[in-house]
């Protein structure tokens, strides 16, 4: 098939583009779960709760592309957590920052729970810049785009 015109490369590079996107929210969410496990799962167990690891598995990723651009998401989803005994229909939306920056208060004592769990800086540290532009490129690939480093 002779391409010619630049809409007509476009037509071809945006379904793998939005793969390679989709690939990479992917990567990221694996490395987000990794992460959480580490720095929020890890550090202690609850003697007055049993875990639900809702926290862990709380993300959404979209992507999206149009002709050879596209953009991706990574964000927390309060619809997948559920409220329970510790936990109340107001403190869902902001159950991250609450674990992440240990704003949980005091009210069921002192220990980790109220000292910051930042698995999102850890995030960021653990992805950069590198490591999102070789997941793409690996997606890219993956999707018949021969693309280099």
């Amino acid at each position: 098939m002779a391409i010619t015109s630049i809409e007509a490369l476009m037509a071809i590079c945006a379904p793998a583009i939005q793969s390679a996107l989709k690939y990479t929210v992917e990567k990221i969410k694996e490395k987000n779960e990794q992460v959480v496990n580490q720095i929020v799962y890890a550090v202690y167990s609850p003697q007055m709760y049993s875990r639900t690891f809702e926290l862990r598995e709380a993300w959404k990723g979209e992507a999206n592309a149009s002709g050879a651009s596209g953009h991706a998401t990574f964000e927390y989803d309060p619809s997948k957590i559920s409220a329970h005994s510790n936990l109340t229909d107001e403190a869902v939306p902001y159950l991250a920052e609450i674990v992440y920056q240990g704003l949980a208060g005091k009210i069921y004592g002192e220990g980790v729970w109220t000292q910051a769990r930042d698995a999102w800086q850890a995030l960021l540290d653990a992805c950069g810049e590198d490591a999102i532009k070789e997941w793409f490129y690996q997606g890219c690939r993956q999707a018949g785009l021969p693309i280099e480093r």
